[in-house]
């Protein structure tokens, strides 16, 4: 059963042969079958009978099934099942599995989506056909390896060709199969059992729920005729059907006299979202509820057909008639608007704070909350208290656009049951200042800026100085300015937000520490890393003496220490640290915790730093895995992974890959962070432009490096680094081009740039050192004969120091050490000075070939040059 994904229960059994076969043919010749009908007709039960047998028939077969009322559902369900088919690469969870689908054409699937919603129906200009079904149900089977997306697949199956549809409609045979599959107990009485049938209008759904309570009660067919017939039905909903309806309240007769407790369970169920409602939300004991009565009422609409127990243990989901059905049922008694209200102070109280330990409960309760804070009921508080807890939930996962949304929606409540109480004008504050960090987060500074000089204003009005709130604030002055590269001021600000919180609580308290981390990380930012260090060790201690080793505060200022060692170069340190607090985070948190998660990232790239480029590949592949499962393919850290990824197969000389790799990220960041302008998207841009210029599509790089270039100089902000890097990929473009001079120029200034702000002996400087000293050799051939040998000269003496200084750096066996050795080799050939060359270009191949691989691009250059040397006398 371990390809047949089907998350719902069903009595098994073929009671519809005909359809089945008419269904199966629909599939094998047009690839897709529609089955419609008015509700309670069938179709999901035809569509699972159809699912279990043919898995019964080809048990290596794949047969997924979607639950698609709702787009929400849709994109959980195929989350689920991308985890399960193990999908890696996805650019968004909906064409992840229709691609996987669409890649594994030559093997037998089968995709159901069930209960299609009318939010996908919309009519197409194309279908001549106006007939229209409620929710149809739409199944796809493997058809000369042709897949389209989900949403083309649903746009073209809703066209309702024909061919392809299967038309429900009840029947009598059907009808009485249908009770015999679900009566096995029951004495056939074939006369009354087709009066029966006629009475419920031949119905499916009636006929189940009339069965279930047979088979449950173990009456016959004549005993429940009578009461059938015996219904009240005035206090039915009007618009249903009069036997869907007098089946139901046959059963609800039997509910409320030996299980009332069942009726409000339904009740409940049919104001939140019916499709998939966990037992922890329906069993509270705000009324008085014990386990024993609840888990016998559940039995007993599962029993009566009312509920169904999901494949997923503890989730219950409600059939869309019999929703309706209590929905209007509610509103003919005048209480829906209280129900509603019930539901909201329920999710109020149970919906867990945002923490990552209670991602799951979230999750499980999110697709209720989202309908329940739609009601405008008359205590608006229990509706801001949930949405609020939506929202911090949101923000851990990192979906800083939907926790702003939310955030905004608590404000709009506030403001609308003015006048507040001083404590909510506490929380108004508070609430505003969350908005602003989101938007801080996005990238949105002006609105965030804006947002915040207006809070503090407020803030200032009613407060002293040194209040909690006035330093929060301050704080976030203090992220914009770190977030627009002004890391002077924000360390400014943070030294006052520290200075003032310890004035009112203490030196080692919570937020002093974290305020000490900050300034820790604007000291690195500015380079003052000895004085960064300091800080830092005294921030470790108070932080061990007040939470402990393990405490993932602790952990997280280690990771500072880690990410100062690997800036200053002294990677080897930062690699042993990195494993050390790895293992404390596996131990404490867990391998999939987000912030284990960032750790493995930071040594992933630690590494790469080293030149161990394959054992950084397959960690960062497991990590863009773990964090897709967690997170979707849109996300910030998700984003991060794939650019880390895609520098580290360019190191591998896997330009491709890296590039499909890049360009997924940059789609992801631009639906992320809009601005043409945000740091991540130029360094995402950037990477392109080197991978373009890789594979040898210079005229591709050079516009894509000099917009960055240009960007990057014209933005406030933005670190020196990043405009170094930027001039040294276009300078390497130019080179590639023949432009020796524009080329040279260049590198020679950002060299002279960087041995200014990161020193001589800075692993970047030492590229860009030798990159010019490159740049001089190729150039050398057009220089005029007599400047010639002093041009290579000049070249010469800074190939030996970049080679030196990498050496110093790395050790000997790095890679960016043989690329040194191989283009001093190079230079040396030049020179005449073949024996030297020789014996370094081998050294060179060598150390390529064990390093990179014997395909990689340089290392084949290398031996093509040490060949070509060797014949040189």
């Amino acid at each position: 059963m371990g390809n047949f994904l089907v998350p719902i229960r069903r009595k098994t059994g073929v009671h519809r042969p005909g359809l089945l076969l008419d269904l199966e043919r629909k599939l094998t010749t047009e690839g897709c079958a529609v089955l419609c009908g008015e509700g309670g007709t069938g179709k999901t039960q035809l569509a699972f009978d159809f699912c279990s047998k043919y898995n019964s028939d080809h048990p290596d077969a794949l047969v997924i099934w979607v639950s698609s009322e709702t787009r929400p559902y849709i994109e959980e369900r195929l989350r689920e099942i991308s985890g399960h088919l193990s999908i890696v690469n996805q650019t968004n969870i909906s064409e992840s599995v229709t691609s996987w689908l669409r890649m594994h054409s030559q093997n037998d699937w089968v995709l159901v989506l069930d209960d299609v919603g009318n939010e996908f129906q919309t009519p197409s200009p194309e279908s001549n056909n106006d007939t229209t079904f409620p929710s149809p149900t739409i199944l796809f089977h493997t058809l000369n390896g042709e897949t389209k997306t989900l949403e083309e697949s649903l746009t073209n199956a809703l066209k309702l060709k024909e061919a392809q549809v299967i038309l429900l409609y009840p029947t009598l045979n059907d009808s009485l199969q249908i009770f015999k599959q679900h009566c096995p107990n029951i004495p056939w009485e074939a006369g009354v059992a087709e009066q029966v049938t006629a009475s419920l209008e031949f119905s499916p759904l009636a006929i189940s729920i009339a069965a279930a309570y047979m088979e449950d009660n173990g009456i016959t067919f004549s005993e429940y005729l009578d009461l059938f017939r015996q219904c009240d039905l005035s206090s039915t909903p009007s618009t249903f059907s009069t036997s869907v309806a007098r089946a139901l309240m046959v059963s609800l007769g039997q509910l409320q006299s030996e299980r009332p407790q069942a009726i409000g369970i339904c009740k409940l169920m049919a104001v939140l979202d019916r499709q998939s409602v966990v037992e922890s939300l329906l069993f509270y004991d705000r009324k008085g509820q014990n386990a024993r009565n609840f888990y016998g009422s559940l039995r007993k609409l599962d029993s009566l057909s009312l509920v169904q127990k999901a494949v997923r243990n503890n989730h219950y989901s409600m059939h869309r008639l019999v929703r309706d059905f209590f929905i209007e049922y509610l509103e003919n008694e005048g209480k829906l608007e209280s129900q509603q209200q019930s539901a909201i102070e329920l999710l109020s109280e149970r919906y867990p704070f945002g923490d990552q330990s209670f991602w799951t409960v979230c999750r499980a309760y999110n697709p209720h909350a989202e309908k329940a804070i739609k009601f405008e009921g008359p205590d608006a508080w229990p509706r801001a208290v949930l949405t609020k807890s939506m929202a911090a939930y949101q923000r851990s996962c990192g979906s800083f656009g939907a926790a702003c949304t939310l955030y905004k929606k608590v404000l709009k409540i506030y403001a609308s049951n003015a006048p507040l109480s001083a404590k909510q004008e506490d929380l108004v504050v508070d609430l505003s200042l969350a908005v602003v960090e989101m938007l801080g987060k996005m990238s949105q500074f002006d609105a965030g800026e804006k947002l915040l000089q207006d809070t503090m204003g407020k803030i200032t009005s009613v407060v002293d100085p040194g209040h909690p709130q006035l330093i929060h604030a301050r704080g976030l002055q203090a992220w914009f300015c770190s977030w627009r590269g002004q890391h002077a001021e924000a360390e400014r600000l943070w030294r006052l937000c520290l200075k003032d919180n310890n004035e009112i609580y203490y030196e080692t308290h919570v937020e002093s520490l974290i305020y000490e981390s900050n300034i820790t990380t604007t000291l690195i930012k500015q380079r003052k890393y000895a004085e960064a260090e300091a800080l830092l060790a005294q921030t470790i201690r108070g932080r061990i003496s007040v939470r402990g080793n393990d405490h993932p505060d602790t952990i997280q200022s280690q990771q500072i220490l880690a990410g100062l060692y690997q800036e200053q170069g002294k990677y080897t340190k930062a690699e042993e640290l990195n494993r050390e607090i790895l293992g404390t985070a596996n131990r404490v948190q867990g391998s999939e915790h987000p912030d284990t998660l960032t750790i493995v990232g930071n040594l992933s790239v630690n590494l790469s730093a080293l030149g161990r480029f394959s054992e950084a590949e397959v960690m960062q592949w497991r990590l863009l895995a773990s964090r897709e499962r967690q997170f979707g393919s849109e996300h910030d850290q998700v984003v991060l992974s794939r650019i880390n990824l895609a520098i580290t197969l360019e190191k591998l000389g896997k330009y491709s890959v890296a590039e499909e790799q890049n360009r997924l990220a940059l789609a992801a960041q631009k639906k992320l962070f809009p601005a043409d302008t945000h740091p991540t998207t130029l360094n995402i841009e950037n990477t392109l432009g080197l991978l373009l210029l890789r594979q040898g599509k210079y005229e591709e790089a050079e516009p894509i490096l000099r917009e960055v270039l240009r960007k990057r100089r014209e933005t406030p902000g933005v670190e020196h680094r990043d405009i170094l890097t930027s001039q040294n990929n276009l300078a390497g473009t130019l080179m590639k081009q023949k432009k020796y001079g524009e080329s040279k120029t260049l590198f020679a200034d950002t060299l002279e740039t960087s041995e200014m702000l990161l020193g001589k002996e800075n692993a970047f400087t030492l590229r860009l050192m030798n990159n010019l000293s490159e740049v001089m050799r190729q150039g050398s051939f057009e220089a005029a004969e007599n400047e010639r040998q002093s041009v290579r000269l000049e070249a010469l003496g800074l190939q030996r120091t970049a080679l030196d200084g990498r050496i110093t750096i790395f050790g000997e066996d790095h890679p960016d050490v043989f690329t040194s050795e191989s283009n001093l080799a190079r230079l040396l050939h030049d020179m005449e000075r073949c024996i030297e060359a020789r014996q370094l270009f081998k050294k060179a191949a060598e150390g390529l070939g064990r390093k990179l691989g014997k395909d990689h691009p340089m290392t084949i250059e290398c031996e093509t040059n040490f060949t070509v040397c060797k014949s040189h006398r």
